[in-house]
C-alpha cells in the first residue's frame, strides 16, 4: 500500500519503510534490498520509523491507526521485537537518545516521555510538558542534559532534562509552515 516513510540507517547498512498496509520493512543492503524482515505495526496518517544511532535499533510510531497508542522498538539484526511503549494517545515523535539505551517519544497528550530501554516494565523515567503536540525532538549533540523540542505548533523550546524545565524559548513559528 502507499508508502508513509522510508529512511536509511545512520551507518547505510539498511533501509526502513513505512506503509498504509500495517508494516515496517526492514530491507538489507548487504542483500541487494531483496527479502526484506516484515514487521507488523498498524500505520496510519502519521507514521514513522527511526533508527538508533548506532543503528542497532528500529522504532516505530503513528498518530492514527490501530496501533496508535504503542511504540515498537525492533533489533535491526533479526527484527525481534525488544519493546513496547504503551501511550494513551497516538504518537508522533520518537528519538533515540545517543548517550543512554533510552528513547523520547512525543504524544498527542502533549507529553514528551523518556524511556529506559534496559528496564523490563515500560514505565517511562520522566515526562516533560508541552502546549501542543510535538513533533521534533533532538538531543544536543556535545551536552546530554539538552535537548531541543518543536511542537506542531511551531514552538521551539530547548530543555534542561535534569531540571526538567525550559531553558530557551518558546520561539514561535510565525510563517503558518509546518515544522518538518
Amino acid at each position: 500500500d502507499f508508502i508513509i516513510n522510508v529512511v536509511f540507517s545512520p551507518d547505510s547498512r539498511y533501509l526502513a519503510s513505512v506503509s498504509v498496509d500495517g508494516t515496517t520493512k526492514l530491507f538489507s543492503v548487504e542483500k541487494n534490498f531483496k527479502d526484506p524482515l516484515v514487521l507488523k505495526y498498524n500505520y496510519g496518517f502519521g507514521g514513522r520509523v527511526v533508527f538508533s544511532p548506532d543503528s542497532a535499533k528500529l522504532g516505530a510510531s503513528t498518530i492514527v491507526g490501530s496501533d496508535k497508542n504503542i511504540v515498537k522498538i525492533w533489533g535491526t539484526n533479526a527484527g525481534e521485537l525488544i519493546q513496547e511503549l504503551p501511550h494513551s494517545y497516538g504518537v508522533r515523535s520518537i528519538t533515540f537518545s545517543q548517550y543512554e539505551n533510552a528513547v523520547y517519544t512525543g504524544s498527542s497528550d502533549m507529553l514528551v516521555r523518556y524511556w529506559d530501554l534496559n528496564s523490563i516494565t515500560p514505565v517511562p523515567l520522566y515526562s516533560i510538558e508541552h502546549d501542543d503536540r510535538v513533533e521534533i525532538i533532538q538531543e544536543h549533540p556535545k551536552v546530554a542534559s539538552l535537548l531541543l523540542t518543536i511542537t506542531d505548533g511551531g514552538k521551539l523550546r530547548v530543555w534542561d532534562t535534569k531540571a526538567k524545565k525550559a531553558v530557551f524559548g518558546p520561539l514561535e513559528n510565525r510563517s503558518n509552515i509546518a515544522p518538518w
